[in-house]
């Protein structure tokens, strides 16, 4: 069985489903984001926003969804413009991985329905946004030029990418180089294919893939606005750890179970080479985003987790090179069309009920803005636990306080190298920037300070209130200065009243 445009449609459409219901998707790193926009949009005209923060607009590999959103909120309002754009994500994807496949094999193939729900792979969960952006421009970037490259449409496809490349730069430094991966190695399995020797090969496929390279003049020139820390070299456990979490969710059973699954498969065609079959020009750069993932610094340029984050997109590219070969059985055909979609319906059903019992868990937090005013300055902390599979959604819940109430707290990031963030309120220091805002309550590890260490350095003299989020009661922090005006059980919002400068 094949897989017609009408259904492959439905599919694309269909991997919006889980978004709909949340006011704001509930992605982890997402409420930072959305902080950060409002700083962006509004600190000109806004005395509180001016007073805490300053914004240095540069040319970053990482604006993608921030030129995005201030196109559109003043349209639409910056939430339901930031809940668009993070629809768009998935099913963009989805479109890339379809048409991919599409012009890989000359038509969709079922397997193809196995890659689908890693469009909501971990990357995506943790709200790495940009990153999440760039990867589905470059997946129906790189299906264009199969595209284009089929119909013998050369020029056009040089016209159009030698604006397309620098632009997926901008989006997410990752887009651009994976779609520089995904073209140059394929279009080298192609050459090879076509009868060119080993040399010429190359030297062809370099001459086709110029058209990409205009970002490595940007990256020259803006070199010292982009650097940060790099580090992290061939960290094997993270990469192990992140293989095993391709679609970490609620439910670790369902989630290691359906992992297992799509590494079962992509090892199929090698163990059942009746039935499937790899297409090299894309199990090829599949292998290389592979490597990639194991050898990147996992600290690449102020950007966390840049090796590993590719995991999702390596399986991806993997699952959509097997085919199905034409001698198969239909009754085979038949089995595989069921189980692949069996996987995506319940894939997208599990992921579906989880954000919206996650948008009701952080609704609860939120709640507590209620009682905030404009402009108040918040000292937030911020439980991290380790050891639990279930998602973290709460941890940058606390700069929704800046979007919703030009407020100023200390979890926003403040990264030279990615970010046009700057924080001005210094009086809170230490507490004026992430990681600041953390503290550790899983009693694991030493990365975050208990809130017994952390909360005695608060200046609370610089700080309207402090909000502790997802920390246990009976660690709540007492003090004469402290006045609670909300809890929910979990989390608490105190007003700090007048006194001495410090908590002690």
């Amino acid at each position: 069985m094949q897989i017609g445009r009408w259904t492959a449609a439905a599919l694309i459409l269909a991997l919006a489903i889980p978004l709909l219901w949340p006011g704001l998707p509930p992605l982890i790193d997402l409420p930072g984001h959305v902080g950060r926009y409002r700083i962006q949009l509004d600190i000109d005209h806004s005395a509180y926003l001016s007073q805490y923060f300053q914004i240095n607009w540069r040319i970053l590999p990482n604006l993608g969804v921030d030129l995005l959103v201030m196109a559109l909120a003043p349209l639409m309002g910056l939430e339901p413009a930031v809940k668009a754009i993070v629809i768009c994500i998935p099913v963009l994807t989805g479109a890339g991985f379809l048409l991919i496949a599409r012009e890989i094999h000359g038509r969709i193939p079922p397997t193809a329905l196995f890659a689908l729900p890693l469009v909501y792979g971990w990357p995506f969960q943790a709200g790495f946004v940009n990153y999440a952006l760039s990867m589905a421009l470059a997946t129906l970037a790189f299906g264009f030029w199969l595209r284009l490259g089929r119909l013998g449409h050369l020029r056009l496809r040089t016209a159009l990418f030698l604006p397309i490349a620098p632009l997926l730069w901008i989006a997410h430094v990752h887009g651009w180089l994976v779609l520089c991966v995904l073209v140059g190695v394929s279009g080298f399995v192609q050459r090879l294919n076509a009868g060119d020797r080993l040399i010429m090969a190359g030297l062809r496929t370099a001459l086709a893939c110029l058209p990409l390279a205009l970002p490595l003049v940007m990256i020259i020139v803006w070199r010292e606005q982009s650097a940060g820390t790099t580090g992290g070299w061939f960290d094997w456990r993270m990469f192990v750890t992140w293989s095993m979490t391709l679609l970490r969710d609620r439910w670790q059973a369902l989630d290691a179970v359906s992992a297992l699954l799509l590494y079962a498969l992509a090892f199929a065609p090698l163990l059942f080479r009746r039935s499937l079959a790899f297409d090299w020009r894309l199990a090829a750069p599949a292998f290389v985003l592979w490597m990639l993932a194991l050898f990147i610094p996992n600290a690449l340029s102020g950007s966390f987790y840049a090796g590993v984050r590719i995991i999702p997109f390596a399986m991806a590219m993997t699952l959509l090179a097997i085919r199905v070969r034409p001698e198969t059985s239909l009754r085979t055909r038949h089995i595989i069309f069921a189980a692949a979609a069996l996987f995506f319906v319940v894939r997208l059903g599990a992921q579906t009920i989880d954000y919206i019992r996650s948008d009701a868990r952080n609704a609860e937090n939120l709640a507590a803005l209620d009682q905030v005013p404009r402009g108040a300055r918040i000292a937030t902390l911020v439980g991290q636990t380790c050891g639990r599979w279930l998602p973290a959604r709460h941890l940058l819940l606390p700069q929704l306080a800046t979007a919703r109430r030009e407020a100023f707290t200390n979890g926003h990031w403040a990264t030279s190298a990615g970010q046009a963030l700057t924080i001005r309120y210094r009086k809170g220091a230490p507490f004026v920037a992430d990681p600041s805002q953390f503290v550790n309550v899983s009693g694991c590890g030493t990365r975050f300070p208990s809130i017994q260490t952390s909360f005695p350095k608060i200046p609370l003299s610089a700080f309207d209130y402090v909000w502790i989020v997802e920390v246990p009661s009976v660690d709540w922090p007492k003090s004469p200065r402290l006045q609670p005006v909300w809890n929910n059980g979990s989390s608490i919002l105190y007003r700090v009243t007048p006194g001495a400068g410090s908590a002690r």
